[in-house]
């Protein structure tokens, strides 16, 4: 699934690529998604749309939003944003199609737990909380304002729930989370509130350096952009590094199953913080 670092990129890429195109065509959930969210009336779509110029797109966290004079679309947890500058070059699975007066054309591919919406900002606004909180990459995310964050974030049990689950700031996904703990140097099922001041420097830390990696690689490797290219980050923790050696020890990296999904983690460098004492426990 996209995630903070790889919308960045694309918001570049399309406020490059698409503003002050005029919107000749929309197609809405060619392919269904009874899931995702708000697909009740796609007339109401192409009436909104249609003959408008887009005029800017902003990623709030986990939101991507196309602007187009009053109107605005929404999308979040997009796994394919796909940019083609000819006409008969479709992809044949999207729920969100947009063609341009140019013959270039834009599409979205959801997740099942995603979201689309398009209509006036005012109303959008008022239909869900899209703003991404504090900027994580900016010089007013301070570690100070870090352990603020931390200390409102109490009901988030582990360190993974904080990282996915803190309405403070939006746009980590599982992908990027793994990256980040593994930097840290904290296993997922880690206490939040056991951490002492050093695991808390260190996770901060992990934060902004793992994101602005990812984003001046132009995205993780297991992601594409606008164009289907594969960013330039060596994502540590996915995948294609289970059973492989871990960069720093050697040992074997794993596969743990942790609050309904799979976490991939070094059992050696990633420390299990489970009590006050800040006992560490190694497998």
């Amino acid at each position: 699934m996209l995630e903070l670092p790889e919308l960045i990129i694309m918001t570049r890429q399309l406020n490059d690529l698409i503003i002050n195109k005029k919107i000749v065509g929309v197609v809405v959930n060619q392919t269904k998604n009874k899931l995702a969210l708000d697909f009740d009336d796609s007339k109401e779509y192409m009436t909104k749309l249609l003959n408008e110029s887009v005029k800017k797109c902003v990623c709030y966290g986990s939101f991507l939003a196309i602007e187009t004079g009053n109107v605005e679309v929404i999308i979040r947890e997009a796994l394919e944003v796909s940019y083609r500058t000819d006409k008969y070059l479709i992809p044949p699975k999207h729920q969100l199609l947009l063609k341009f007066h140019d013959h270039t054309n834009l599409s979205f591919v959801i997740s099942d737990t995603g979201f689309l919406a398009c209509a006036k900002r005012k109303d959008l606004r008022k239909l869900v909380k899209y703003d991404c909180g504090i900027d994580i990459l900016s010089k007013e995310f301070t570690y100070s304002e870090f352990k603020r964050i931390l200390t409102m974030n109490k009901n988030c049990i582990t360190v993974k729930d904080f990282l996915l689950e803190n309405k403070s700031f939006f746009g980590i996904g599982t992908g990027v989370c793994q990256d980040v703990l593994y930097n840290a140097q904290l296993h997922p099922e880690s206490i939040l509130e056991y951490l002492n001041e050093d695991n808390r420097v260190l996770f901060f830390n992990s934060i902004k350096f793992t994101l602005k990696q990812m984003i001046d690689e132009q995205g993780r490797d297991t992601e594409v952009n606008v164009f289907g290219e594969r960013g330039g980050y060596p994502t540590l923790m996915s995948e294609k590094s289970f059973r492989q050696p871990c960069y720093h020890c050697g040992v074997p990296i794993t596969k743990i199953s942790h609050v309904g999904s799979e976490d991939y983690v070094c059992l050696y460098c990633q420390k299990l913080i489970v009590d006050k004492k800040n006992k560490v426990k190694i497998f």
